[in-house]
């Protein structure tokens, strides 16, 4: 089945849960149309029709306050395993499953654990604005920090870096990540390292992957410039249109070339000032 952008019937929320998940406290009033206990990452999944994404998520939290919650997205798909996510002509993504395999070309996706199942409108953003910067810029070596699945580092595989660091604090996202990249074949192109953005050669790189949280990326946003070269290329997303001010503040000086906006959020390519 296939992903169809701006079709969106279901709110998917993925729980971090050591066993059977009690929903009995849902009857009644949430009604889930898939569920699904990944028990090798510990991780329950549920699918609601999403008529009132605010009202229901709000409704959820009241009614399991103690949820560890890991992800949440809204999509056309219920499940999280036999799809097709295709954000250009360039990048799909699979995720086999349900009788569905891969073919040539598409970049195939397990992601159970980690922020990165190609449904959130940030991924969709990077996504876009990679490209571009595949179109601006001679690339070859690339720093993807909070690499998550995997997702975005594979992308740029794709598009032909040829070198790429994929870089997480989570180390079981770290294991996911090495999954994807061992069942695309990329093991000799993408490092994934349990690090942050320490572990990067100083101006090492021609673009910067960061999908993060607006309070990561005015904590460490500094550090960015050091990681690539004079003029080289960024791309960052995980904050609204409200906060690309903010964000151009921590990162420190930058040209902002693109920016891109989806369903609230926001995403930048911009170039790292000075010679």
């Amino acid at each position: 089945m296939e992903f169809i952008a701006g079709h969106s019937p279901y709110l998917v929320i993925k729980i971090r849960a050591q066993g059977h998940l009690d929903l009995s406290t849902l009857k009644g009033v949430l009604h889930p149309v898939h569920t699904h206990y990944d028990k090798r990452h510990g991780l329950f999944y549920l699918a609601f029709p999403s008529e009132d994404v605010d009202q229901l998520l709000q409704a959820f939290v009241t009614l399991l306050p103690d949820a560890d919650i890991v992800e949440t997205s809204v999509t056309s798909l219920p499940s999280q395993t036999g799809y097709i996510r295709r954000f250009s002509d360039k990048l799909t993504i699979i995720c086999p499953g349900q009788g569905m395999g891969p073919v040539d070309g598409q970049i195939i996706l397990r992601s159970s654990l980690a922020f990165g199942s190609g449904f959130h409108p940030t991924t969709q953003i990077c996504m876009n604005l990679l490209e571009e910067a595949f179109l601006r810029f001679q690339i070859r070596n690339v720093f993807d920090l909070g690499t998550g699945s995997g997702v975005l580092a594979l992308a740029a595989r794709k598009l032909g870096a040829k070198r790429i660091v994929a870089t997480d604090i989570d180390f079981r996202a770290c294991m996911e990540a090495l999954e994807n990249v061992r069942a695309n074949h990329c093991e000799a192109n993408i490092c994934v390292v349990n690090d942050s953005y320490s572990c990067g050669r100083p101006e090492g790189f021609e673009l910067l992957l960061a999908n993060l949280t607006i309070s990561t990326i005015v904590t460490i946003g500094r550090h960015f410039k050091t990681l690539v070269r004079p003029q080289a290329a960024m791309v960052l997303s995980g904050f609204t249109a409200e906060q690309v001010d903010v964000v151009c503040d921590a990162v420190g000086p930058t040209k902002v070339i693109e920016t891109r906006n989806l369903e609230g959020w926001a995403g930048i390519l911009a170039i790292r000032a000075g010679k």
